[in-house]
């Protein structure tokens, strides 16, 4: 490097160097408000009792209960399968005509 050149850099001003401070101060002010105001808005996990619940306002929430069903999921298909071959057996077929 040249002399001319160190001299030019040794003699900038320090007001850049401060407005960068400035500019990364608001981004990262900007970033924090962001966060705050989305974790406000979403609500935070808690763990009660080795459950993880939504937020705070599950105590205010409806517990609704869906009671647990076949594990057979066509159920209703099978049973009617041996109505109708249960009638067939015993000769009372409804789909016979006379």
């Amino acid at each position: 490097m040249s002399v001319d050149l160190i001299l030019r850099l040794e003699q900038r001003p320090e007001s850049r160097p401060h407005m960068m401070s400035t500019s990364k101060r608001l981004a990262s002010g900007l970033i924090l408000l962001a966060a705050a105001g989305t974790a406000g808005l979403a609500g935070c996990q808690t763990t009660v009792g080795g459950q993880t619940l939504p937020s705070g306002y599950y105590l205010r929430d409806d517990v609704q209960y869906f009671p647990s069903g076949p594990e057979f999921l066509l159920h209703n298909t099978e049973r009617a399968y041996q109505q109708r071959q249960e009638q067939q057996d015993l000769g009372d077929d409804p789909d016979v005509q006379p």
